[in-house]
């Protein structure tokens, strides 16, 4: 199977590249930043890649027709879109308008997989059990755009028939991810300090990247011009603090934490997956959450350390 990944070189999509690759499966990547030489090219697994802006070049450079294209290119940061929203719907919005209209033009016979975002719901993102076709209420630029890509997609799905199936996905966690709640924590816990905004009462929705790619290739078993539409998450809300106090454990000496009630712009005050849907396509989550904490951290102290840097 030919397999397109846009964003290959990122987080979600360097692990959905390398499942890929393990299937089996010809890989491109598309989008994100550089490999730098032929070492970082044969770790990535890719048979091919192209950095830089996703625009009609690139696509017109792709090395075959794919028969899957997982979507991971885009903004990724609630903070990054606030601070340019423009941007971000260029990242985001543009790019998939670019994307879905190659496909449907280049390669009708493909299947298109969305990581989007629990950002969509915004103010309703504490509703449980949800209407996952209710209407979006994004409480930041980051989640209107991935919402607005979103609907590109379906209307790609009703009009043109493109086969394609969207993931909303939550709080995602892993080896390797180094931005969001896990990797400032651990930054702050190696340098001694450990105050975070908001108050630590917020739930969240912690799902292991492992079990988010197998969710996310279940869904391109799935998708079709219906355009199934589900949450990938466990179904589970923790406090922040709670994970925090987890992580912190896997630290010495144990760093106390304390919050300073301020709430980030853009962030609902809880953010829990209803993975109806998501079981419905004989999927279920399979690492708890203590255990991938615990993966994290040791990941960390592997590649950064859990000293404080030398002065000087």
């Amino acid at each position: 199977m030919k397999v397109l990944v846009t964003g290959a070189t990122g987080f979600i999509g360097g692990h959905l590249a390398r499942h890929a690759v393990s299937l089996g499966c010809e890989v491109a990547g598309l989008g994100g930043a550089a490999l730098l030489c032929p070492e970082d090219l044969a770790r990535s697994g890719l048979a091919w890649h192209r950095p830089g802006p996703i625009d009609m070049a690139a696509l017109a450079s792709l090395p075959f027709r794919p028969d899957l294209v997982l979507h991971c290119a885009g903004g990724a940061s609630v903070a990054a879109s606030v601070s340019d929203p423009a941007l971000d719907r260029r990242r985001t919005v543009e790019t998939t308008e670019l994307l879905v209209r190659h496909i449907v033009e280049n390669a009708p016979q493909a299947r298109l997989v969305y990581p989007s975002s629990g950002a969509v719901y915004g103010a309703h993102a504490a509703i449980l059990p949800r209407d996952c076709l209710q209407p979006a209420a994004p409480l930041s630029p980051y989640g209107q755009h991935k919402a607005e890509a979103e609907a590109v997609i379906r209307a790609a799905s009703i009009q043109n028939g493109l086969k394609a199936a969207i993931v909303r996905l939550f709080s995602i966690f892993g080896p390797g991810l180094r931005k969001q709640l896990l990797w400032d924590a651990c930054e702050r816990f190696r340098a001694g300090h450990a105050e975070f905004g908001g108050s630590g009462a917020e739930l969240r929705d912690f799902l292991a990247v492992e079990d988010a790619v197998s969710l996310l290739w279940q869904a391109g078993e799935h998708a079709g011009s219906g355009c199934p539409l589900v949450d990938g998450g466990t179904g589970t809300g923790t406090a922040v603090f709670e994970v925090l106090t987890l992580l912190a454990g896997h630290f010495k000496p144990r760093p106390v934490i304390r919050f300073s009630r301020v709430a980030r712009t853009g962030d609902p005050f809880d953010m829990v997956a209803d993975i109806r849907a998501a079981t419905a396509l004989n999927w279920r989550p399979a690492i708890g959450l203590a255990h991938g904490v615990a993966a994290y951290a040791k990941w960390f102290k592997q590649a950064v350390g859990d000293h404080p840097p030398a002065a000087g």
